[in-house]
Order: C-alpha cells, then sequence, then structure tokens
C-alpha cells in the first residue's frame, strides 16, 4: 500500500487525539470553576450568625479570629452543642442530639450550606460573603 493512502489515517488520529486533550482541558477546567465556586472564591470578610428558634444569639467575624476556640450552646431542655470557630470556618463538634447531623456536617466555609440541629433548633449560616450564587443555584 502506497504511503499517500495512509496519510489521511494518520491525520485522522491527530485530529481524534486533539479532540481528546481538548475535552480534558475542558473538564478540567469546569472542575477548576466549581472549585472555586465552593471555596468561596474571594478573601472578603465572612460573619458566621448562629440562631437559635428566630433568635439569633452571637454573631462572630470569622475573618477576625486569631486562634481557634470552643463554646458550648445550650437549648432550654439542657442540651448543648460545642461549637468550634478557627479563621474562615465554623464547626459543631460536639452534641447530645440523638442523631448528631449537625456534627456530622463538618465545618462550613461559606454560605453554599448551613450547619442545622434540627432537635436543639440552632441553624449556622455563613454571611456577608457573595459567592455569587442565587437562590436557584443553591447559594442561599
Amino acid at each position: 500500500m502506497p504511503a499517500d493512502l495512509r496519510l489521511p489515517n494518520r491525520c485522522c488520529a491527530v485530529k481524534s487525539n486533539i479532540k481528546w486533550i481538548l475535552t480534558f482541558a475542558l473538564l478540567c477546567a469546569v472542575c477548576c470553576a466549581l472549585w472555586f465556586l465552593q471555596s468561596g472564591g474571594t478573601d472578603e470578610a465572612v460573619t458566621a450568625q448562629i440562631r437559635q428558634g428566630d433568635t439569633v444569639i452571637k454573631t462572630i467575624d470569622l475573618s477576625a479570629v486569631s486562634a481557634p476556640y470552643e463554646f458550648d450552646i445550650t437549648d432550654e431542655n439542657g442540651g448543648y452543642n460545642r461549637i468550634r470557630v478557627e479563621t474562615g470556618s465554623i464547626s459543631v463538634i460536639e452534641a447530645d442530639c440523638p442523631d448528631r447531623v449537625c456534627v456530622n456536617q463538618g465545618s462550613i466555609r461559606n454560605s453554599m450550606r448551613p450547619i442545622v440541629c434540627l432537635p436543639h433548633k440552632l441553624s449556622i449560616t455563613i454571611t456577608g460573603k457573595d459567592n455569587g450564587m442565587d437562590a436557584a443555584a443553591g447559594g442561599m
């Protein structure tokens, strides 16, 4: 078989490889964009708002925390949640509620998801940081 007839096949193989490389590069770019959105994307001041029922118990500027610290919040029935505050993040590290969903949620750094403890009527949300998402995209 002459060499000229094999050239188009080699050309098609190169075009196929370029398509795969571009697809992979696009996938990497999308993953980086999602990671950037998840991590907050900016170094603006963030504030954690801790509520029990309809009452705001405490507001903490997470960007101003110099050293990690912990404190307890007790409900009217004697149940408690131990809160850990670190620079840029907040979490519930211990609770006496039966399901411990609040503890298993881990720490939060942005307004993408709150920490909620239904048995103790406790919620922790991050405010003061616009991550560019609207309510329809899940950024409430």
